[in-house]
């Protein structure tokens, strides 16, 4: 089975609301909420690659982020490794760069969204955490 290594980001902001990403109708999942975030490349790290994948989506520069939690989740297809970090400090205007649906999201709203199914354990102990 084909193994991915992926990073995300997590964003609670003063009102405990998520930022969350929708994925294009063209892609797998389509249409499916997500943290931002995406694949970690070759000789990266997993805070470079989320560093890197931030700037690239959201035009921002992350100064703080902390680890949260990790995750595998099989799909069909192949295995997906997702490392969580919450994202305490940024700069920059958060911008959506690649076309995205971006949205910040409630905690209590959170399980009324199509979520992706590997980021559900974590939306799980957000809300266990936060609300």
């Amino acid at each position: 089975m084909k193994e991915i290594f992926v990073v995300a980001g997590i964003f609670i902001n003063h009102d405990k609301s998520i930022l969350l990403a929708q994925r294009s109708a063209e892609k797998s999942f389509p249409l499916q909420w997500e943290f931002p975030g995406g694949k970690i490349e070759e000789g990266e790290n997993s805070k470079s690659a989320l560093k890197r994948e931030l700037f690239e989506e959201l035009n921002i520069e992350v100064n703080d982020m902390k680890y949260f939690d990790s995750v595998v989740h099989e799909y069909e297809l192949f295995r997906a490794n997702i490392e969580f970090f919450l994202i305490n400090e940024w700069s920059g205007k958060l911008l959506n760069k690649e076309g995205q649906n971006l949205r910040w999201t409630k905690l209590k709203d959170l399980k009324g969204l199509k979520i992706l199914d590997a980021d559900m354990p974590v939306i799980n102990k957000i809300i266990t955490i936060y609300d």
